[in-house]
């Protein structure tokens, strides 16, 4: 279409053929009505004006766009959807992209159309910075869907889930050649084609710390600030029961507002489709959600605390980090959302059942379609009740009288809800009375399926190499205790290295007052032989510290003063050294051994676990003492009772201590 016709000459110049319509000055009054205006004004100011007037509505859009008051076009967009016009794809992309990626092992969802869709009062809002949560998957399987099931129904965005398939299967899980009883199964298809969330491998089987070292690498190689990881034993729902509700998400993004900066822009919050995050502020490094079970990590922090410790594996590694960042001066806060709570089994096997427990009965068969409509009609009818002159709850609905509020299972606190609250508590309870950890080994297939361990022999390993773990996180810090509430940064290998940290030496003020005070190696205020004393006043782990840390001390004292006055060289240094933490190792058998008599014998799987993750009565204070000596614990979860465990376990430590005997007389000093 031509705008300008410049070869016409029956009228002035310069006039577009789309305003034919005005007034070509041939009749009366043409000049005093339409002053003639000339080629260089329209050229030259006709565009300023349309730019003016675009500018002008640019900077308002925010208002408008932003304003409280609803569209009412939200409310009739349905109306399109009922003649049978799809609706667009309103998906957000993943937050790690749309297309796969064979070099970083990374698997996109596939399709459009996933569900079961999320309750309208637990739908995310529409401006939200991007939340990425990390779900690391080893064994199991059924509880990771339980798991991923249960962030998506709580309003976590389905695009913002990533699972880390760490099952060290290598292409064996997505290629699909794992059977469903092999604990290292993961089903792709389900999580990327029905619930449509993305899943990101290792390149091998991870250890915790390395997991954890893994996400801090993920997080800065996206640019993220932030993000949440989460374990797979979990199960989560809101705090339905509160007035006014919040959904667990909501709570998530008010904890993830308190500790970020805001948007630079007023009168925008955030932008979903531009994968935008918010600046970490403050001085925290992490932020507990029940603990770990949910927790929000500040990337910025870690780069100065550092990398977890991959030499300390499962067990302690996180007392070591943890240690860490109040070493460094940062914070581990405790925050809440809702309702996680720790279990170890499924509320349901069947996957049906287990969606129908989660979700209301309503989302389960709608399509995007529906759900699109379903959602705008249940802000229409909320806005109604909030606002009765703008749009009533007739106006909103297309089929009049079925109001989704009063559908009683889309409400929050519905009797499903109850229900569901009901059974993960009483999962929680089971869990920590009987063996914490045994959904770990609850499948026990696949023996001979492609780059599948042996699941039995992949248990046994686990634990042994934990309890390595522990000892190295002895020899690291100088104690076992997780919190280390004595122990300095500067006290990291000290005692493994003594001759780098030398004692300060005593004030030449309190010398002369507390010279006889002082204890001779024959004359130690703490030794083994106090324990029966020390049992009376004193919890069992810290008795059996005592004991070691005691006796290591007064017997190295002792031996430097002699190699001191003999002049003995350093190799015999070294070697009564190594002989006496050999004494100190078995002080702690000792102690253990008397625990373990005077705690009834009792034997759990919890050995390594630290007073944060467990708090359940009597029971966990006699197991807690467990995790002293890795030596000393046999788990039972691999197919034996309790009673043959206690039996092997008998057998095995007079065979301990007889070759500890043998290498301290020997020379041959390796313990781990």
């Amino acid at each position: 279409m031509t705008f300008f016709n410049d070869s016409s000459s029956t009228s002035p110049g310069c006039i577009s053929r789309a305003y034919s319509r005005v007034p070509n000055g041939d009749g009366p009054g043409y000049e005093s009505k339409y002053p003639r205006r000339s080629c260089r004004w329209s050229r030259n100011r006709c565009p300023l004006v349309v730019i003016s007037v675009c500018a002008t509505l640019l900077l308002l859009y925010p208002i408008f766009r932003f304003s409280e008051v609803p569209d009412i076009r939200e409310y009739r967009v349905y109306r399109y959807w009922q003649k049978g016009q799809l609706a667009k794809s309103s998906r957000i992309e993943p937050i790690l992209g749309n297309s796969s990626n064979p070099l970083q092992l990374y698997y996109p969802p596939v399709g459009e159309d996933f569900r079961p869709h999320v309750a309208p009062y637990n739908h995310a809002p529409a401006e939200r910075p991007r939340t990425p949560l990390l779900i690391p998957f080893t064994r199991n399987n059924d509880m990771l869907r339980q798991a991923v099931l249960g962030y998506i129904a709580a309003g976590w965005p389905r695009e913002d889930i990533v699972i880390i398939d760490n099952g060290g299967t290598l292409d064996a899980s997505s290629s699909n050649l794992l059977s469903r009883d092999n604990p290292f199964f993961v089903d792709y298809e389900l999580y990327r084609k029905r619930y449509g969330v993305a899943i990101l491998q290792t390149p091998t089987l991870l250890n915790f710390a390395q997991l954890q070292n893994y996400f801090l690498r993920l997080a800065i190689s996206q640019g993220w600030p932030y993000f949440f990881w989460s374990h797979m034993d979990v199960g989560i729902i809101g705090d339905e029961a509160t007035s006014p509700y919040k959904s667990f998400y909501e709570k998530v993004l008010d904890v993830l507002d308190e500790s970020t900066a805001p948007h630079p822009n007023k009168n925008i919050t955030w932008s979903i489709q531009l994968n935008e995050t918010r600046a970490t502020m403050g001085n925290w490094a992490i932020k507990f959600f029940q603990f770990d079970n949910l927790a929000l990590v500040n990337v910025d922090a870690w780069r100065v605390i550092g990398q977890w410790d991959t030499f300390v594996p499962y067990y302690n590694t996180d007392c070591d980090a943890y240690a860490r960042v109040l070493f460094h001066g940062y914070t581990k806060d405790d925050v809440s959302a809702g309702h996680i709570f720790d279990v170890a089994d499924q509320i349901s096997a069947d996957l049906d059942e287990l969606e129908t427990k989660l979700f209301p009965a309503a989302q389960i068969s709608l399509n995007a379609t529906a759900a699109a409509a379903q959602l705008a009609q249940y802000r229409a009818e909320v806005a109604a009740l909030q606002n009765e002159t703008f749009i009533t709850p007739e106006q909103a609905v297309y089929s009049p009288g079925q109001y989704i509020l009063n559908d009683p299972d889309q409400r929050p606190n519905s009797a499903r809800f109850q229900r569901l609250f009901n059974d993960f508590a009483a999962m929680q309870t089971k869990k920590y009375s009987t063996e914490r950890n045994s959904w770990q080994n609850q499948q026990k297939g696949g023996k001979g399926e492609p780059w599948t361990y042996d699941p039995r022999g992949f248990q046994r390993a686990w634990w042994e190499t934990a309890g390595y773990g522990r000892d190295l996180y002895t020899k690291k810090w100088g104690t076992l205790d997780c919190r280390l509430s004595n122990v300095k940064l500067t006290d990291e290998w000290a005692s493994e290295y003594p001759e780098l940290h030398p004692k300060p030496e005593p004030s030449s003020s309190s010398s002369s007052s507390s010279s006889s005070s002082v204890a001779t190696p024959t004359e130690s205020s703490t030794s083994p032989e106090d324990a029966p004393q020390m049992l009376a006043t004193t919890t069992a782990t810290d008795v059996a510290i005592e004991m070691a840390t005691a006796t290591a001390t007064a017997a190295l004292d002792s031996q430097d003063q002699q190699t001191g006055a003999a002049g003995q060289s350093e190799q015999s240094v070294e070697y009564e050294r190594e002989r006496l933490r050999v004494l100190a190792e078995m002080a702690k058998i000792k102690a253990f051994e008397k625990e373990l008599e005077l705690a009834g014998g009792t034997h759990h799987d919890w050995a390594g676990m630290d007073d944060d993750e467990v708090d359940v009565g009597a029971v966990a204070k006699k197991d807690k003492m467990k995790r002293l000596v890795k030596h000393s614990v046999v788990v039972g979860e691999d197919g034996h009772s309790e009673v043959e465990e206690q039996q092997q376990q008998q057998q095995r430590r007079p065979a301990l201590k007889k070759r500890w005997v043998q290498r301290a007389s020997s020379g041959e000093w390796y313990l781990g």
